[in-house]
């Protein structure tokens, strides 16, 4: 194996190990359903015009 083949291979490789750890998503609490969203968006919306 040539070097420039062994560094292609290698580089390849190391590309591939940082896109595999950005695709990790950290928790940040439990998931919500679409339902739950919408209220607490109303919530938020209502919040907002009471102190405007």
């Amino acid at each position: 194996m040539s070097m420039q083949g062994f560094a292609v291979g290698l580089s390849f490789a190391l590309f591939a190990a940082a896109a595999a750890a950005q695709d990790q998503r950290p928790g940040y609490g439990p998931s919500i359903n679409i339902t739950a969203a919408k209220k607490i968006a109303a919530g938020a919306i209502a919040e907002c015009q009471k102190n405007n």
